[in-house]
């Protein structure tokens, strides 16, 4: 039998394999207990199991084998609802007195970058990073075109960082407000070598060739970033 805690924290998913694959082979019966909150990164082995589970939840996949148990907020639910926090915490006020949750709640509200953390160990929510220093409502009100040519003749500042091979070269131009406009402009580019594409997605468990499909990214010939 092996009991895995916190699968979440696992950097990759050699350890799991070497526990769960063929080490039961010799038992009849052979028990694993996967027991973890959520994590931050979606490309793991804990996210792989996580929507392996709710699969087997919402009826799309069948294993036997395999009895999934979730207690956690939806990624659309309400993190400030309290029915929402009674839904990840059935014990709740039982074994957990709620006013630690209401105190934990409180501080986050206060300080953003408390929020993811609350959201992931109070209420088992799955976040794309541990530590939010802006709201993702606040940056997302940021998500609009820039059209470069209605910026002609603003006040500009640019900003070059090169990388040959391993890094990213960005360039970045941020145009200050004016009388017209009360906000900052940022306009970027981002440029990684061609060649390694598909290496850096499997080596960061980043979607760079997503990105670069949706035109976020840009590529240059060959295994390293040319700047002529």
């Amino acid at each position: 039998g092996v009991v895995f805690d916190e699968l979440h924290t696992q950097p990759n998913r050699a350890l799991f394999d070497v526990m769960t694959k063929g080490s039961g082979d010799a038992r009849t019966q052979p028990l694993y207990f996967l027991i973890t909150t959520a994590g931050t990164d979606t490309h793991s082995i804990c996210y792989e199991q996580h929507q392996k589970a709710q699969d087997i939840l919402d009826g799309k996949k069948h294993d036997p084998t395999f009895y999934p148990v979730i207690y956690g907020a939806g990624q659309d639910d309400d993190w400030t609802d309290e029915a929402v926090w009674h839904k990840a915490n059935p014990s709740l006020d039982i074994t957990v007195p709620v006013e630690k949750v209401r105190a934990a709640f409180n501080s986050a509200r206060q300080n953003p970058a408390e929020e993811n953390t609350f959201r992931q160990l109070r209420l088992n929510q799955w976040v794309k990073q541990s530590v939010r220093w802006m709201p993702m409502h606040v940056w997302n009100q940021n998500n609009t075109p820039v059209d470069l040519s209605e910026l002609e003749g603003r006040v500009c500042y640019g900003g070059l960082d090169l990388a040959s091979t391993t890094d990213i070269t960005a360039f970045v131009l941020v145009f200050p407000p004016t009388d017209d406009d009360d906000k900052y402009t940022v306009a970027p580019w981002f440029w990684i070598p061609e060649e390694n594409l598909k290496l850096r997605v499997a080596r960061d468990h980043v979607p760079y060739d997503l990105w670069h499909q949706q035109g976020h990214l840009l590529t240059t010939e060959g295994n390293v970033v040319h700047y002529g």
